[in-house]
């Protein structure tokens, strides 16, 4: 087994692990035993490095000539697949809310670290941070709904002939929203 596939493997123990966590709703209403644990996605990183690298200057890496085609890049980028893991609770009052503790999560399933070679260059992608933010809650609608912002920061090193440039991209994609089973609203 390679580092990069055990890496995946403790994603999903970690996942295991949360399940056993206890959900509480965001009004401190008195909690039923109804948890429910759903995950949105999959997001692939590969699309949001293509989106981004349209909008965005690249830095050193790419500009020193180490870096594959952006059409090969995406397309390897694309074995990352994240997800947001998020839960619900009904509570007595309200029925049922997202959790205010610990959720959502964002994992990643695939390949972590990327290797490209070519005759003089080497370039190395590495998925440095993932995080989640609740942008909004909204229990105003037939089905109430979530907002979340991902972020991902990928560490990229570039190696042609003798010179080396390093940087910690990060990336963000558009608002996700989805409803309270994890249905895709928006993206």
């Amino acid at each position: 087994m390679k580092r990069r596939d055990a890496l995946s493997v403790l994603g999903c123990g970690f996942l295991t692990v949360s399940r056993k966590t206890i959900a509480e709703p965001l009004d401190n209403d008195e909690v039923t035993n109804d948890i429910q644990m759903f995950c949105v996605g999959p997001f692939l990183l590969g699309d949001l490095f293509g989106t981004n690298a349209k909008t965005r200057k690249l830095g050193l890496p790419f500009q020193i000539g180490a870096a594959p085609e952006n059409k090969q890049l995406v397309r390897e980028l694309n074995d990352s697949k994240l997800f947001v893991i998020d839960c619900s609770a009904k509570s007595k009052q309200h029925g049922r809310s997202f959790s205010a503790k610990e959720y959502p999560l964002v994992v990643v399933g695939g390949r972590l670290s990327y290797e490209f070679k070519d005759n003089n260059s080497v370039f190395v992608v590495n998925v440095a941070s993932l995080s989640v933010t609740v942008n909004s809650d909204d229990y105003t609608g037939k089905t109430s709904s979530r907002r979340v912002i991902l972020e991902v920061g990928l560490d990229i090193v570039g190696t042609k002939d003798a010179v080396s440039a390093s940087l910690i991209h990060k990336m963000t994609f558009d608002t996700i929203k989805y409803s309270i089973d994890g249905s895709i609203i928006k993206h």
